[in-house]
């Protein structure tokens, strides 16, 4: 689970940054709703893109990259049992935002 504090996130979210939690795509499935799903990726951006509910507009989980689904945490029905572990793109955060320093914080995507 990491926060991203990127400009693409902050403005898909309309706040001061995105929580993700990344799965391997063999531990994920849908339960329900999967044909509702309208999947965008962003033709400038190696892996950002978006997946969004067509019937009510909520984010949804998509395919990050091949056997990776990105999770925005927000649209999580119980607790994950995990907390963020790292912020992602502090280098671009929004100047209102304060940073949890407890957790690693790198400027760009860690290697």
């Amino acid at each position: 689970m990491v926060n991203c504090h990127c400009s693409r996130c902050r403005r898909q979210m309309g706040a001061g940054y995105a929580t993700f939690v990344f799965v391997a795509g063999e531990a994920f499935r849908w339960l329900a709703g999967e044909e509702q799903v309208v999947n965008f990726k962003l033709p400038e951006a190696r892996v950002k893109g978006t997946a969004f509910c067509r019937t009510c507009g909520s984010l949804v989980p998509r395919e990050r990259e091949p056997g990776s689904m990105q999770v925005p945490a927000g649209s999580l029905d119980t607790d994950p049992h995990m907390r963020p572990a790292a912020n992602i793109f502090t280098g671009s955060k929004a100047a209102w935002t304060t940073l949890d320093t407890s957790i690693p914080c790198f400027e760009e995507y860690p290697a």
